[in-house]
């Protein structure tokens, strides 16, 4: 008899081998300021936070040149390019070469510069660098950046509610946090080396020099006061290496600190004997270069007189700079444009509620905006960031309504244009302030301000964006928030939009006949208003 067959064993299998770790990212950040060229070589994780692993300083004179006339001397821009040829070096002995892994700014000494392009033009000639010139509204972002993991991690909710501070070499950088979010932001001409170079070119004995400056600071912070909307606010974030030098004085264990907790008082007490020494002296104290000398008196001078006006009760300085957002820019952390995008709501929400606009029109429109926007992505196919340009837009397109009703969708644009709306760049500020003016009345037209001067393909963004605001401006006709649910649905070219909770479409098909002119000429279809039973939401056939 035969025996049955014995159950079969599956061999366990080997575990697969891990797959190999990638290497961590090496980045270089590069910061070209009014008195030096820094650089900073650093790895990242896989949490996406830098850690530096060299840092290197050159003093370089272009704030010098540029405060006192005008442009940038041949002498400093070669010597630029020595510095940077040398900081190229150090890049490839860490083998950093793509261009991606390599991100260089500079700031106003350079931006004011009569001849910055030809100094831009010669440094990527000679060391293959690509530098960007940051305006007001890129600095503001990229300050925000520095700060905000650190802070998150290490400043607590003191840091919720505060002014942060940046006093450069050529202009302060503020910025006003109240509950996390941004509200405020602005740059002020009001830079330690600038300051200094005016009192020098002037010639005048020191004690006046000095009064000078207190005079020149003090106006400033006058302005400050006027167009800050807080009177009083306990806590200042305060970054610059002056304040650095003056926080690794002052502050007990600060070279294991993460963040410097520095008292208003004892701040002043340490500015006013050094507000009588010469550059000299105070390269021999404080073992500084003699540019940055130059500018450690104006600068902490500028946070003690900023501190007092706001009734600051600690400075929190912590250990970031423009070269820490530059490289967390370079970990493309997905999170951060979720953040971002809050923020720049938020301070949406400020400048609408500065100009009076009818906030719930302004929020409805807007969300029939980015249904629109979604339903309708196979006929304009565009991305994400899009779609958020159109809401910014959408919430901010009556804000010209503040100057006049004639004519108020070119108020708008001028608005947005000169607003101080944070987080987004001066291209992106563009783009926004045109899909608003052209809500209503005349289609876009070359000839037109500030929209004949974009490439095509930006022009075409704005004319599809546009014209999907004026559909969901239309929809919103009566301002009552009387169109919620809907859905889309394309078929031989007649766009239908099937609305389900409203009785009487008279006023939204009127509408929809006024403005919707420029959405059939883009999109090649018909609109057509229909009631019945509709959800919520993009879902059709599109």
């Amino acid at each position: 008899m035969k025996r049955p067959p014995s159950p079969s064993r599956a061999r366990p299998r080997a575990a697969p081998a891990p797959a190999p770790a990638a290497p961590p990212r090496l980045v270089a950040a590069i910061d070209i300021g009014a008195t030096a060229i820094r650089m900073e070589i650093a790895q990242l994780g896989p949490g996406g936070t830098p850690k530096t692993l060299e840092s290197l300083s050159q003093p370089a004179g272009l704030g010098k040149d540029t405060f006192t006339s005008g442009s940038i001397r041949r002498e400093t821009i070669e010597e630029c390019v020595r510095i940077l040829r040398r900081f190229r070096k150090v890049m490839d002995e860490y083998g950093i070469r793509d261009p991606s892994a390599i991100r260089a700014i500079a700031t106003s000494a350079v931006q004011e510069a009569a001849n910055r392009d030809r100094f831009l033009d010669r440094v990527f000639i000679a060391t293959q660098i690509q530098v960007d010139c940051v305006e007001d509204i890129e600095l503001s972002r990229l300050t925000y950046l520095a700060i905000r993991d650190l802070l998150a991690r290490e400043g607590g909710a003191r840091a919720r509610d505060a002014l942060v501070v940046e006093v450069g070499g050529g202009s302060t950088e503020v910025l006003l946090m109240q509950g996390g979010h941004v509200t405020f932001s602005e740059t002020y001409r009001l830079g330690a080396l600038r300051m200094r170079e005016t009192l020098e070119s002037g010639r005048a004995p020191a004690d006046q020099q000095r009064r000078t400056l207190a005079e020149d600071i003090h106006r400033t912070v006058e302005q400050m006061v006027h167009s800050i909307p807080v009177r009083r606010i306990p806590t200042m974030i305060a970054i610059s290496g002056d304040v650095r030098l003056a926080a690794s004085r002052l502050v007990p264990g600060w070279e294991s600190a993460r963040l410097g907790v520095l008292p208003p008082r004892d701040l002043a007490r340490f500015v006013e004997p050094l507000l009588g020494l010469d550059a000299d002296a105070l390269v021999r104290r404080h073992r500084m270069t003699p540019l940055e000398a130059e500018t450690l008196g104006p600068a902490l001078l500028s946070y003690g007189e900023i501190a007092r006006a706001f009734g600051v009760r600690r400075i929190l300085v912590p250990k970031v700079n423009l070269r820490t957002a530059l490289e967390l820019e370079m970990t493309a952390r997905p999170e951060w444009a979720g953040e971002f995008r809050d923020q720049v709501r938020h301070s949406a929400a400020a400048l609408a509620a500065r100009y009076h606009v009818d906030v719930r029109h302004a929020d409805q429109v807007a969300d029939i905006s980015l249904r629109l926007f979604r339903a309708l992505q196979p006929l304009h196919g565009l991305g994400p960031r899009h779609g958020f340009l159109l809401e910014i837009a959408a919430r901010l397109h009556e804000v010209g309504l503040f100057v006049n009703n004639r004519s108020h969708h070119k108020h708008s644009m001028y608005l947005i244009l000169n607003s101080d709306l944070f987080g987004v760049t001066r291209e992106d500020l563009l783009l926004i302030a045109l899909i608003a003016r052209y809500h209503r009345r005349s289609a876009p037209l070359p000839e037109h301000p500030y929209y004949g001067t974009l490439p095509r393909e930006q022009r075409l963004v704005v004319q599809k964006l546009a014209a999907i605001l004026r559909v969901a401006d239309a929809l919103e006709r009566s301002h009552l928030q009387r169109v919620r649910d809907f859905t889309v649905e394309r078929t031989d070219g007649r766009l239908t939009v099937t609305i389900g909770d409203v009785e009487d479409l008279t006023i939204e098909r009127m509408a929809i006949r006024e403005k919707g002119g420029l959405f059939e000429d883009i999109y090649g279809v018909t609109i057509d208003l229909d009631r019945g039973h509709a959800m919520k939401g993009p879902e059709g056939n599109v």
